[in-house]
């Protein structure tokens, strides 16, 4: 049963996801067009983010490119399923703008819609904290999610009020959910080593 929830939930992610990872052109969080470098598989281990380690089952990672490297963007698979895009500024942040105009409700509800938690009832929620802007909803042991947060320290920039630097977009069942948000950030050397640890057995 789980293996089909991923099944059933990669068709409808890989339709949203396609506009972050399609090629050497697609769209930003914001809507915009832009270029992307041609997605390259990495060792797990060497995640930018801490994805495998909230959710265990993902097995592969494939990065990319935009705004000549200074924006990563990470989608995470389970077998050939798609689950979780990232998108980092790593030296910057995201705009006032292009945050109101990425967070939206009926958006949010039409991608839940596409995944089989259309078809239940599930708890939609704001995202906690003043560092988290967007949406999340849990229906069992399933979450999908479209949120923003920040998980780098303060830039010295003088206009650096602190902004969103990440924007996260994905669905998965399991037992390790409950507290995804909140934990998810930067893949630690502690987190890696267990990875590679669990990946050696």
């Amino acid at each position: 049963m789980w293996f089909l929830k991923h099944r059933i939930a990669a068709a409808a992610l890989a339709l949203f996801l396609a506009a972050c990872t399609s090629g050497s052109e697609g769209v930003t969080v914001s809507g915009s067009r832009t270029v992307f470098s041609d997605p390259v598989v990495i060792d797990i281990v060497n995640a930018r983010f801490n994805i495998p380690s909230l959710l265990p089952e993902v097995d592969s990672v494939r990065r990319t490119l935009r705004d000549n490297g200074s924006v990563v963007v990470e989608t995470y698979y389970i077998g050939d399923a798609p689950i979780v895009v990232v998108e980092h500024a790593s030296e910057a942040w995201f705009s006032d703008l292009t945050l109101s105009n990425a967070i939206d409700e009926d958006d949010f509800r039409t991608f839940l819609g596409r995944t089989i938690m259309g078809a239940g009832k599930p708890v939609i929620s704001k995202v906690p904290g003043e560092q988290g802007r967007g949406f999340v909803a849990v229906d069992g042991d399933c979450i999908a999610f479209h949120f923003f947060k920040r998980i780098k320290g303060a830039t010295g920039f003088e206009n650096d009020l602190q902004n969103p630097d990440t924007f996260i977009v994905g669905f998965t069942c399991g037992e390790n959910v409950a507290s995804f948000i909140d934990r998810f950030g930067y893949m630690t050397p502690a987190e890696a080593a267990l990875i590679g640890r669990r990946h050696s057995i």
